[in-house]
């Protein structure tokens, strides 16, 4: 009878602490160097709910298609000089081209924009926002507003002529970001990959275009109706996830993130890490073209890989970013692509042995 009840105990102990109150922090954030692969489950799933102690059982989320990121340091990507404040670039593998800059620091972790980048052109796109602010706890909240981009519309006319409207020389239009988070659920999530002690952050996107308008070189707002008139959208677009944080540094990323719309329960959109991140050998994001080790360019029937790289995984994406083939390599291979649709496609081999990626666009043509 005392064994028994000292089991009950124990278990009930396990139970409470497996459902305690966290706090997540920037030390709970895995550093550099580390590959993150993610699932999405494309199934209608209702949204988990708020509160404390709750039990999110995601167990039966199922992987319709994946994806994986790698994290490394920002002064090693490409364009970092573009976002000074970065310390972290995220690169994903079927996206190779095109980098997001985070900073990470005491306070926060912050997005600041992406950068692409190809043989010819480039380009970097400056979008500010806070991923999360530190320490998250249970009711804790931020919100964040910022300008994304200005740019002037030339107009040149009258657009009512002889109405009580001036002539407008120029539109200035400044695409605007508000972002409100809210930590409003803490407890314990289940998902293929474990349980976890578990925050539940509600974030709302809303972005807002706005315009000035420059009438004999005097700024004033545009009257009612003439934004219509020049076709210029008054469009408030909104967006909405739901993320899960832990304070599992091993995991370091969010466990899974639900999108939907506004107002609505349930989605078929949701995010979920798939495994533990691991570890990857690389030192930079740099990027090797390996047109002299694919051909024929364009391909019919097969595409010779030359034994470039001793071992490593080799990948095909299509033009939409969709990875349509995947396997694992040692030397040179043979890739028949009869069976694929005419277009464009993305090769890309990672090495195992270094963690570079070689990457080469080619053409099937039948």
């Amino acid at each position: 009878m005392k064994n028994n009840k000292l089991l009950f105990i124990l278990t009930a102990t396990c139970i409470i602490s497996a459902k305690a109150q966290i706090t997540i922090n920037k030390n709970h954030f895995t550093p550099t160097g580390r590959s993150f692969l993610y699932a999405y489950d494309n199934s209608l799933r209702a949204l988990p709910s708020k509160g404390p102690n709750q039990v999110w059982d995601l167990r039966d989320l199922v992987n319709d298609d994946s994806d994986s990121f790698r994290i490394g340091k920002a002064s090693n990507c490409p364009g970092h000089a573009h976002f000074p404040y970065a310390n972290l670039g995220k690169v994903w593998y079927s996206e190779p081209n095109e980098i997001d800059f985070w900073g990470l620091t005491d306070t926060a972790l912050i997005s600041y924009g992406g950068y692409s980048f190809d043989s010819t052109d480039s380009e970097a796109s400056h979008f500010e926002s806070r991923i999360l602010t530190f320490p998250s706890t249970y009711m804790t909240a931020f919100s964040y507003s910022g300008t994304l981009r200005s740019y002037p519309r030339m107009v040149g006319y009258d657009p009512d002529t002889a109405g009580p409207w001036p002539f407008v020389d120029s539109i200035v239009i400044t695409d605007k970001m508000e972002e409100k988070s809210e930590i409003n659920g803490w407890g314990l999530i289940r998902t293929p990959l474990g349980d976890f002690p578990a925050l539940r952050q509600d974030v709302l996107y809303r972005f807002i275009p706005t315009y000035k308008m420059f009438s004999n070189g005097v700024a004033s707002d545009p009257p009612s109706g003439m934004l219509n008139r020049l076709n210029l959208s008054t469009w408030i677009d909104s967006g909405f996830h739901i993320s899960f944080w832990t304070n599992d540094s091993a995991s370091g990323m969010p466990l899974v993130t639900f999108y939907h719309n506004a107002g609505d329960d349930s989605t078929e959109d949701v995010e979920w890490l798939a495994s533990a991140p691991r570890a990857v050998g690389i030192k930079s994001t740099s990027f090797v073209r390996m047109q002299d080790f694919v051909y024929p360019n364009p391909a019919d029937d097969n595409i010779y890989i030359h034994p470039f790289a001793a071992k490593g995984t080799l990948s095909m994406y299509d033009m939409s970013g969709r990875r349509v083939m995947q396997q694992e390599i040692e030397g040179g291979i043979i890739l028949p692509v009869s069976g694929y649709p005419q277009g464009a496609y993305t090769i890309q081999l990672v090495d195992s042995v270094s963690g570079k990626i070689t990457l080469q666009k080619v053409l099937i043509a039948h």
